[in-house]
């Protein structure tokens, strides 16, 4: 099973599901530029707890619109 998560700062919201449903893959989705760091994290605490969890990264870039005004 592959579960996907929207990254939010709050560390307890990205994981707890994880550790609840344990999938084989988590990707984490989100536009912050600690997603990366925070991904290492939770793949250091998911192999410490001894899950084979697979941690993907996506990256997406929120587009701004010019004000006209």
């Amino acid at each position: 099973m592959t579960l996907i998560e929207i990254y939010d700062r709050s560390p307890l919201q990205n994981i707890a599901a994880c550790l609840a449903i344990r999938p084989e893959r988590l990707v984490l989705v989100g536009s912050d530029s600690d997603l990366e760091a925070a991904a290492e994290r939770y793949r250091n605490l998911l192999k410490k707890r001894h899950l084979s969890v697979t941690v993907d990264v996506h990256r997406i870039f929120k587009r701004f619109e010019a004000d006209e005004n």
